[in-house]
């Protein structure tokens, strides 16, 4: 489904405010999120506003896992559902994740994760997991790469409210589902693939960073993807 619904479009109006004004989320690289179809976004993870901040300049949903508990809660239940959130058992463990994220690409939605698996303590990106590669196995989808800065800073480890600042959020240039498929079915080269997406997802952080220190409303310049041979003769 690419359309978002009307509980979608009801709540991001009324967070504007919130991430204009309060959290200040300016974002660039928006023109390399698809306007249909599915797409990875893959991002370093430095707080718990980390994928509303990501969601936030898009003008699809981005879909995340999240624990099924959370789901019997009222009325936070029923916001998740309709916000295109999937639910995962916590039994389920990592496997679950990859499957649900996997088959909500097969839909054709955003799908946003964080191959670091956890929080970073000092904002610096960490190895990847595994864990994306099984993902991509089941959908080889075009992958974006994202860095995200300044979000530790209004709500980070520990923190239970959330402090007025400054983030930035950069998209980088997509890899395709060609390279994709093309990394997975050679042998030996799944590390490359996890070594490119890191190494994607760092320039972006790095493009975010420095925007963030710059303090300025200019964006910094993102790299548009090469563009393909044609395949008339």
């Amino acid at each position: 489904m690419d359309q978002p619904n009307g509980v979608w479009r009801f709540f991001r109006v009324l967070a504007t405010p919130i991430f204009l004004w309060w959290i200040r989320v300016r974002a660039t690289g928006t023109q390399h999120l698809p306007l249909s179809g599915p797409a990875l976004l893959v991002s370093n993870h430095q707080s718990y506003l980390d994928p509303l901040a990501i969601a936030f300049p898009a003008s699809r949903p981005v879909s995340y896992v999240a624990r099924s508990n959370l789901f019997s809660i009222p009325i936070l239940g029923w916001i998740l559902r309709h916000t295109y959130v999937i639910p995962i058992r916590r039994d389920g463990g990592a496997a679950g994740g990859i499957r649900a994220a996997a088959e909500r690409l097969g839909e054709g939605f955003l799908v946003g994760v964080f191959p670091e698996g956890t929080r970073s303590p000092d904002g610096r990106l960490a190895p990847l997991k595994p864990g994306l590669l099984s993902i991509l196995r089941r959908a080889p989808v075009t992958v974006i790469p994202v860095g995200v800065a300044g979000t530790r800073h209004s709500l980070g480890r520990g923190d239970f409210l959330v402090k007025p600042a400054a983030v930035r959020v950069v998209f980088g240039a997509p890899i395709s589902p060609a390279e994709v498929e093309a990394l997975l079915a050679t042998s030996g080269a799944e590390s490359a693939l996890l070594q490119r997406v890191a190494d994607d997802m760092a320039k972006s952080l790095e493009l975010a960073e420095k925007w963030l220190a710059a303090r300025t409303p200019a964006p910094p310049a993102v790299e548009s993807p090469p563009a393909q041979p044609s395949s008339t003769p």
